[in-house]
């Protein structure tokens, strides 16, 4: 529940401030730890390990609202996607195939606007921009998990 990445994502679904704008617009009474994106990462670790941030202060750590949260922020990356001018670059881009899978685990991961540049920018091969490093590996894992968690039990048998 206390976990934290370096670009600052916090609690169980590793929800940054920025992807904290867009829930709050869902729940206005949800707040993070006051002046959160203003410090270091070092702050917050020290923070965090004196309690100071915790879940009566900032939702991220509470673990049911984490995952709400979570879902909350998915849900707003399905509709970013599903906009006009989004899915038009979408068709364009990856005519019958679109790997809309890998465009929302990397848009968790990295921000929308960052994979639609990427794709703007890069087409076919869009996960592989120098950008998106970390998402590509945050999408392979996610991918591998969710073959062990199916197909993986086949084999098992």
């Amino acid at each position: 529940p206390k976990a934290m990445s370096t670009a600052k994502a916090l609690g169980l679904t590793q929800v940054t401030p920025l992807a904290h704008q867009e829930i709050k617009k869902f729940k206005k009474d949800w707040n993070i730890f006051p002046d959160f994106s203003n410090m270091s990462y070092k702050q917050i670790r020290s923070e965090l390990s004196k309690n100071s941030i915790n879940p009566n202060n900032d939702w991220r750590l509470d673990q049911k609202k984490s995952i709400e949260g979570g879902i909350l922020y998915m849900k707003y990356l399905v509709s970013y996607w599903n906009a006009p001018k989004k899915r038009k670059l979408l068709s364009h881009t990856f005519k019958n195939d679109i790997p809309t899978v890998e465009i929302l685990l990397a848009s968790y991961n990295s921000g929308a606007y960052r994979v639609k540049k990427s794709i703007t920018n890069g087409q076919q091969d869009w996960l592989f921009d120098q950008s998106l490093k970390e998402a590509r590996k945050y999408v392979m894992n996610i991918k591998s998990y969710c073959y062990a968690f199916t197909k993986g039990r086949e084999h098992d048998k």
